[in-house]
């Protein structure tokens, strides 16, 4: 992932190990979400590098809503 300008991009791709501040790996991706909701503890993510940096991005993103209608009445 990478945020410039306001913009979050992903890329499946390795990240480069010169200009990569953490590296997360995850169990699946519903983990991510609850990254964002706060729980860092759980089991199935790991950070390598700067445990700091993936809290200070969730920090600058929206909170999602969970009871959000995917189809609405």
């Amino acid at each position: 992932l990478t945020l410039r300008n306001g913009v979050l991009v992903y890329r499946k791709r390795a990240a480069d190990p010169d200009s990569a501040t953490a590296t997360v790996t995850l169990a699946h991706k519903m983990r991510l979400l609850a990254a964002a909701l706060g729980d860092f503890t759980s089991p199935g993510l790991e950070v390598a590098g700067d445990a700091a940096a993936l809290q200070s991005l969730l920090g600058v993103l929206d909170q999602p809503d969970p009871k959000f209608n995917i189809i609405t009445p």
